[in-house]
């Protein structure tokens, strides 16, 4: 079904990317607390299994829309389509629940946390937004989820964690554009731009 609150996009003629180009997404990222508290429940199951690379707190994100490397001369009208797009959407009231695998549980390579939403704009809403400000078509699966960690191919899923029991309320106030540098392992992700979501309205 259409979302009629989807405003019309700016156009966006992407000039070649290269390969000096900034590696772009847009992305949700939980506070310190609960970004903690999920990674030190998940890295007694996970740390020093062999093959497996756990991401550190200050890393998990929640991602809207991957872009990868994108024309740096593009650069300043996607900032200003996203402030479009997100300007007056409410932030989203999320818990963190649930674990699992990409692309199953078979076959676990990538390793998340789930995410349950409660109140505020739904996920989707933001995800199509993003899309738009990057004048890019909406992907056919959006699984919000947050990566905790990669697994080498031929490696089972640890049965601990497939039971990891999580409850992590997270309240999404702002949507970030990041700059990936997996060069820089401390500073893997930098951000770009940080967009305010509008507070929740309290229940009367």
């Amino acid at each position: 079904m259409p979302d009629s609150t989807l405003r019309r996009a700016t156009l966006v003629t992407h000039l070649p990317a290269t390969d000096r180009d900034p590696r772009l997404f847009v992305a949700l990222q939980p506070p310190a607390e609960p970004a903690q508290e999920l990674h030190a429940r998940a890295r007694p199951v996970l740390e020093g299994l062999p093959g497996l690379r756990l991401y550190p707190p200050r890393d998990l994100h929640l991602t809207l829309l991957f872009l990868g490397p994108y024309p740096a001369g593009d650069l300043q009208r996607l900032q200003a389509n996203l402030k479009e797009q997100f300007h007056g959407l409410s932030e989203a009231r999320l818990s963190i629940e649930g674990t699992g695998a990409f692309p199953d549980r078979r076959r676990p390579r990538v390793l998340w946390a789930g995410i349950r939403e409660q109140r505020g704009s739904p996920l989707v809403l933001l995800h199509r937004r993003a899309a738009l400000a990057a004048g890019v078509a909406s992907p056919r699966h959006f699984h919000p989820h947050l990566t905790l960690a990669r697994l080498r191919p031929g490696r089972p899923l640890p049965a601990a964690f497939d039971g990891l029991e999580l409850r992590l309320p997270w309240d999404a106030r702002e949507v970030v554009l990041f700059e990936s540098r997996p060069e820089r392992p401390g500073e893997r992700y930098r951000p770009l731009l940080r967009l305010p979501l509008a507070p929740l309205k309290s229940r009367p």
